[in-house]
Order: C-alpha cells, then sequence, then structure tokens
C-alpha cells in the first residue's frame, strides 16, 4: 500500500521576493458576519461582514541583515503584498504591516514576525 503525500513546507513571497528565511506562517480568515438575532427566533440569521485576513509570518534574522524592510514598511504604513503558495494553488494578500515583532535571546537564535492585516485573498 502506498502512502499519501501531504503538504510540505509553505513558500512565502514578500512583494514579489521569496522569504527564504521564513520559519513559519499563520494566516487567519476571518468572515466578520454579524449574527442576526431576533426576540421570537433567537438566533435567526447572519449578515455578511467585511472580509478580513491575519497573516503573521516568522523569520531568521542572518547576520548580513534583514530580506526586507519589515519594521520599516510598519513605520510608514506602506502597503505590501503576501502571496502564499498552499495546496498546489497561490492566494495573493494587499495589505499593511501592522506589528513587528524582534527577539534575540543568550540561548535562542534572533527572529522577527510581523503580523500583516489584508482583505480577501485573489486566489490564482
Amino acid at each position: 500500500m502506498a502512502l499519501d503525500q501531504y503538504e510540505g513546507p509553505a513558500e512565502v513571497q514578500f512583494d514579489n521576493s521569496t522569504l527564504a528565511e521564513a520559519t513559519s506562517v499563520s494566516i487567519q480568515v476571518n468572515g466578520n458576519n454579524n449574527p442576526v438575532t431576533t426576540m421570537k427566533k433567537g438566533l435567526a440569521g447572519r449578515s455578511r461582514g467585511a472580509v478580513t485576513v491575519d497573516i503573521q509570518v516568522e523569520n531568521a534574522v542572518p547576520k548580513g541583515g534583514l530580506e526586507q524592510e519589515f519594521i520599516e514598511k510598519c513605520v510608514d504604513n506602506a502597503d505590501v503584498v503576501i502571496t502564499h503558495l498552499y495546496a498546489g494553488r497561490q492566494y495573493v494578500y494587499e495589505g499593511y504591516i501592522d506589528s513587528v515583532d524582534a527577539s534575540q535571546g543568550t540561548d535562542a537564535p534572533a527572529s522577527i514576525s510581523f503580523t500583516v492585516v489584508a482583505g480577501p485573498p485573489t486566489i490564482v
């Protein structure tokens, strides 16, 4: 019996450049639907909300410098494009960097993570 094949490590692109130092990516799609309740029915349904997406990317930090100017783009409120290659498809998100978290420690590698807030993806 042959073993099934499963999705391997992700590929994340930031402004059309692959992030070779990315160690993880997490994407949360939020429907932001609004529950509709009535006195007679209780939860009667929902009304459509604005879809938002929260993307968190963690990166290792090379001694030569970061792959992209994540901190500067956050401070400048710059628009960014994140492309996530996942399960045979490309998901393209347009948004902005909302936060950046840099970490260094004695017994841990230096890392930087950033969170992008985006609208719904274009699926290619």
